[in-house]
């Protein structure tokens, strides 16, 4: 019997700043600082914990790797924990879904409050045999 394995793919968006040149009037070239929408692509595999409790998994992004914990998945929510090396965790809860897209948000103590939207696939174990 196959593993349940989930790929997930998303995007998360954060509120931030961007610099730049501009022409002030009166006054010339000036640094202009605008408020920006930034955001990061992440993807991810995750499976059955070692004690079949629970779902846990590997994830990368523009920030690096984590590690994926209590990932928790029903037909009205989705939520699962991300965690950077030697970064507090941030939580991801998703609690409406539209079409096959989960849309959420999340929060960590060093990094804010944003907003994610993403998909979660149930693949087979076969999936990584590049003979199958």
């Amino acid at each position: 019997m196959e593993k349940k394995l989930f790929s997930i793919q998303g995007i998360l968006f954060q509120e931030g700043h961007a610099l730049g040149l501009g022409d002030k009037p009166g006054v010339g070239l000036a640094v202009k600082i605008q408020k920006a929408m930034v955001y990061a692509i992440y993807h991810g595999v995750v499976g059955p914990s070692e004690d079949g409790e629970s779902f846990c998994g590997q994830m990368h992004d523009r920030y690096g790797d984590s590690e994926i914990s209590e990932l928790l998945i029903g037909d009205t929510f989705l939520q699962f924990t991300k965690k950077y090396q030697n970064r507090p965790p941030i939580l991801y809860s998703f609690r409406e879904k539209n079409g096959n897209v989960w849309i959420g948000t999340w929060m960590g103590d060093d990094c804010g409050v944003g907003k994610s939207k993403c998909i979660v696939t149930q693949i087979e174990e076969s999936f990584f045999d590049p003979e199958g």
